[in-house]
């Protein structure tokens, strides 16, 4: 009975290509990174315009990552629901969700406990699981479709052409002009480069009209220029896959590896095809690639149990690197409350003169700050001496007490300065005003509630990946 639920299930929805699944988490998780890279700045924005420490950007910072990690596992369960049910080739869609960055790791396909799951998510997708493995239906073929012809060409994609020919007629516009207002100090040169521009403006363009055909594939084979046409008996694999350029991107490959058969030299049996650079996306080619398969069965060209989408086993990137990202932020949390722990005496001093002592600097006039200046020196610093409920108020402020003129001694914590306003340089890391060896400002806590909730988020964040790396290392499946 189950059997014949999931079949009729299979014949009234849309069945969909591992492809098009990862393509769906994948936009969701982007614009989840997009939302929290909004929220790092909006941190950003909050600390300037309050004026508070700046330290606290990286709270923000640390904040929005871990709602970040929190809503990616939620949408990754959703979609696990909707893509196990809908996917044509279950086994690939785990295979290559590992290369993709969605990471399903394979002893994690039924969310584990850390997962933001509910129990009645975690039994849908056993379910789901456990009927297309019992049905024996992990792997479905997609429905035939007249739209694809007799032969799939797979053509050099237009968008680079087209960015290189707007490029290149960009160019000529200065010399060109030069050359028009006869003000060229060499027109020998500028004829030459608008020249070539030109030809090569116009070479882009005829490729956009005329692109080169890549790749072509039929149910009778294949063809590429470097094999010519090849029947499908001399193709070891032919599948799609991602892979990690130099600059650490992701990249989607269309991947052909032929055998002996094909006569072919040994260095052009495994040939690579980059998606971006092609007018076809991996759904289209991956429908395309299930669809011959399927003719070629039926007229006999290609054996039943052929396998389009075998390939080299591919060792999963080590993730060891992201502690990194802890340590980091765990040495900020250090670095914070050692500024708690130090004595006056290791502090930066300047003695003087008080030359300004106003809550505004010009028309800018922030809630609840001060703005201290001490004779003969350019730096203005800003002190914060809010009172108000969830302030972060300073342990001792007696800075309405101090007169210009004053003589004082300032303790600040660093020569940098924070922030700029015109031509002035405001420095904020007052620790101590001191006048006549009394006591008149003392920042206090602000820095240490500071320093504890960034190595809460160092220590959490590291327990997180210990867990992730852990879990990958002695529980993935064999």
């Amino acid at each position: 009975m189950a059997n014949v639920y999931f079949y009729a299930s299979i014949f009234f929805m849309q069945i969909i290509t591992v492809s098009k699944a990862l393509a769906s988490i994948q936009k969701k998780i982007k614009i989840a990174a997009v939302i929290m890279i909004f929220g790092w700045g909006l941190s950003m924005f909050i600390v300037i315009q309050l004026n508070v420490v700046f330290h606290w950007v990286f709270v923000g910072v640390s904040f929005f990552l871990i709602i970040f990690m929190l809503v990616r596992s939620y949408l990754i369960v959703k979609w696990k629901i909707w893509a196990f049910e809908h996917v044509n080739n279950l086994p690939d869609l785990i295979e290559k969700a590992q290369t993709s960055g969605v990471r399903i790791i394979r002893s994690d396909i039924i969310p584990g406990k850390s997962a933001i799951c509910s129990e009645a998510d975690r039994q849908k997708i056993f379910e789901i699981v456990q009927r297309r493995i019992n049905s024996n239906t992990t792997v479905v073929d997609l429905a035939d479709n007249n739209a694809i012809p007799h032969t799939f060409k797979i053509e050099d994609g237009k968008k680079n052409s087209l960015m290189i020919a707007v490029a290149c007629f960009c160019m000529v516009y200065m010399p060109f002009s030069r050359l028009y207002s006869e003000t060229s100090k060499h027109p020998e040169n500028d004829y030459a480069f608008v020249t070539i521009l030109l030809l090569a403006g116009f070479y882009f363009l005829y490729k956009i009209i005329s692109p080169t055909v890549i790749l072509s594939l039929s149910s009778s084979g294949i063809w590429t220029k470097k094999s010519n046409f090849q029947k499908w008996k001399a193709v070891e694999s032919i599948y799609l896959d991602f892979e990690t350029d130099h600059q650490g991107q992701r990249l989607s490959y269309l991947i052909i590896v032929f055998n002996a058969l094909s006569g072919m030299e040994t260095k052009n049996l495994t040939q690579k095809f980059n998606v971006a650079d092609l007018n076809k996306d991996t759904d289209e080619i991956e429908y395309a690639i299930s669809i011959y398969k399927q003719r070629g069965v039926k007229s006999g060209q290609i054996s039943a149990d052929y396998d389009f989408s075998k390939k080299p086993v591919v060792d999963e990137d080590n993730p060891w690197w992201l502690l990194i990202i802890p340590f980091i932020i765990l040495l900020i949390g250090s670095f914070l409350m050692y500024r708690t722990t130090r004595l006056k005496e290791e502090y930066y001093i300047l003695k003087g003169k008080i030359s300004y002592l106003e809550n505004t600097i010009g028309t800018y006039k922030p809630r609840a700050t001060k703005y201290i200046k001490i004779e003969n020196s350019p730096t203005m610093f800003d002190i914060f001496v809010g009172k108000e409920s969830g302030d972060f108020s300073p342990e001792l402020d007696k800075t309405d007490e101090l007169k210009l003129n004053d003589e004082v001694t300032l303790y600040y914590s660093s020569t940098s300065t924070q922030k700029q306003y015109g031509n002035i340089s405001l420095n904020n890391s007052i620790q101590f005003i001191e006048k006549e060896n009394e006591l008149y400002f003392h920042e206090g806590t602000k820095n240490k509630i500071a320093a504890y909730i960034v190595l809460t988020a160092g220590v959490l964040f590291l327990i997180i990946i210990l867990i992730v790396i852990l879990r990958k290392k002695y529980f993935r499946q064999a």
